[in-house]
């Protein structure tokens, strides 16, 4: 089985853009002040043929490592335990394996660890560049929507 990020079947389509769903859907539930016991982040990883794992691929990314072998999503609580592994195409073990410690390391390790860093325009916040892991990011995005919710009271 062969992935093609345009291809509109076998669910394939939807586990490129599953992440950003994860994503929103908690940044809703953060927004719309719903008590949460834990926060996630998520991470799309694509094996192609005969090449390294691309982790976070963009659209391009995709399109340009032609054939995909496989495609995995992997979302981690903020204590590193992981909540979602959806895959399809074909892989062994050891691949989806190798994914899911990529994965972890994007979504969970700390910068200072060696961890992969996401740089770039999708991590520009506030017309600053950002480099730092998901779980980072997650944390400062809240930090800001409370403090903007709380400003009355440093207006005071």
């Amino acid at each position: 089985m062969r992935f093609d990020p345009c291809q509109q079947t076998n669910g394939q389509q939807s586990l490129t853009i599953l992440p950003h769903v994860l994503h929103t859907a908690l940044l809703a539930l953060l927004s719309a002040s719903i008590p949460l016991r834990t926060t996630l982040t998520s991470t799309l990883i694509a094996l192609p043929a005969n090449s390294t794992p691309l982790l976070s691929p963009t659209a391009n990314e995709l399109l340009r490592a032609k054939p995909i072998q496989s495609v995995h999503v992997f979302a981690f609580s903020g204590d590193r335990r992981l909540l979602l592994s959806e895959s399809d195409g074909t892989f062994s073990y050891a691949q989806w394996e190798e994914a899911c410690e990529a994965a972890e390391e994007v979504c969970c390790s700390e910068v200072d660890e060696g961890g992969v860093k996401l740089s770039g325009e999708e991590m520009e916040i506030d017309g600053q560049e950002k480099s730092e892991n998901l779980e980072n990011w997650l944390r400062h995005v809240v930090r800001r929507k409370v403090e903007w919710e709380q400003r009355w009271k440093n207006d005071t």
